[in-house]
């Protein structure tokens, strides 16, 4: 623990006593050094989350989809697993379809729209603005990095920041971290399915490309806007955030990356969110198989919304409930699959509005289509292992 003291800045350890004289000073040296470096490991973070961790869920800002009409008719899908889920009306099939199922089983060339770049929102995403509240707090907390780091850099020289700016610089990021708290706390623990899978999606990708999580991203914002007041107020500096690998904060710093962070942020203007098909695609392709598409997009669109929907209470579900939701998006992820195969096989291209928007979509996110589509497997295979786990413990 360590305190600021007027004069020339010097930073004292409270656990030494004044009367160690020259013994005690090169230990309390070396402590200002270990704090100082960490000032200056943490100043940049805000701008590296912005370059490698925001998932591009938080970009919404136009939730719009067709409405489309029609009859109902037979599919055209063949899929040997969905055949053999209809076959057998069970929850075992549904099971084998997950497993059987991959990004392997054919060359995709979009971002599916499931996981968090699906055109449906829940109510508690699309009302609680939970999309576009996490990309204005990231935005705002990057905006302080530029004043931190200048902080940071003058206690490095040996200069004493201004109290009252490094205060206000301070409270600001304070603010700015727990209201970061709030945001992830209400994803992490909402009972909309939709706003979980975005929030473990985040942190599961930062896992996989080695990146800082969301949360760390938090706790160290809050903690550099303490240590801000603390220095101003002569009190002493909190201490560093637990778990936190400081190493590893240091290597994900935008310097050790390469290029023009402002270039890869993910929190720009939003990227509109758009349904692969319009009637328009389908009826460019004159063929019957192209209008019997046209009848199964229909019907998945509406399904896949309602699924959405029914999502909003998945905290609440049993475990049952919860297995069988999860069985339910790996129907509705399978139908994707196959209407997007069979629709390049009958010459239906997707719309150029959705093509835009996945290709800006995946490169924002630094993944292939398969790439992202596993991604979003595993985040599922997640949470059924915790609702199994749920199960065995007894809760």
């Amino acid at each position: 623990m360590c305190s600021w003291r007027s004069g020339p800045g010097l930073l004292l350890d409270d656990g030494l006593s004044r009367a160690t004289g020259a013994f005690g000073r090169p230990q309390r040296l070396a402590r200002r050094v270990r704090q100082r470096a960490l000032l200056l490991t943490t100043a940049a973070l805000v701008v590296a989350v912005a370059v490698t961790v925001t998932w591009p869920a938080v970009q919404v800002s136009v939730r719009s989809f067709v409405a489309l009409r029609g009859d109902r008719r037979a599919s055209i899908l063949r899929h040997r697993g969905a055949e053999m889920l209809r076959a057998a009306a069970g929850r075992d099939a549904l099971e084998v379809e997950v497993v059987e199922s991959s990004s392997a089983e054919f060359a995709m060339d979009y971002a599916l729209p499931i996981g968090p770049s699906c055109p449906f929102r829940s109510s508690i995403m699309e009302g609680g603005a939970l999309d576009n509240e996490l990309a204005y707090v990231v935005s705002e907390a990057t905006g302080q990095s530029g004043e931190f780091g200048m902080l940071a850099t003058q206690v490095a020289a040996g200069i004493q920041p201004d109290p009252r700016r490094s205060k206000k610089v301070g409270m600001e990021m304070n603010q700015q971290g727990e209201r970061l708290k709030g945001v992830l706390d209400k994803m992490e623990t909402s009972t909309d399915f939709q706003a979980m899978e975005a929030y473990m999606t985040m942190e599961l990708n930062a896992r996989k490309v080695g990146a800082v999580s969301m949360r760390t991203v938090q706790a160290l914002v809050t903690w550099q806007g303490q240590g801000l007041i603390a220095m101003a107020d002569n009190q002493p500096m909190p201490p560093t955030p637990p778990g936190v690998d400081f190493a590893a904060v240091a290597n994900a710093a935008p310097g050790t990356m390469g290029g023009n962070p402002k270039e890869r942020m993910f929190c720009q203007p939003a990227l509109p969110r758009t349904l692969p098909f319009s009637a328009m695609e389908f009826d460019a392709v004159e063929s019957e198989e192209s209008q019997l598409l046209q009848v199964e997009y229909r019907k998945l669109v509406k399904d896949h919304q309602q699924l959405v929907g029914l999502g909003e209470s998945f905290g609440d579900f049993d475990a049952a409930g919860k297995e069988y939701y999860l069985d339910q998006f790996a129907g509705i992820t399978t139908r994707w699959k196959e209407l997007f195969v069979s629709a390049r096989e009958a010459g239906v291209r997707p719309s150029a509005g959705f093509q835009a928007f996945s290709k800006e979509y995946l490169s924002r996110a630094s993944l292939s289509p398969a790439a992202y589509f596993d991604l979003v497997q595993e985040v599922h295979s997640q949470i059924k292992q915790q609702v199994q786990a749920s199960v065995q413990a007894g809760r």
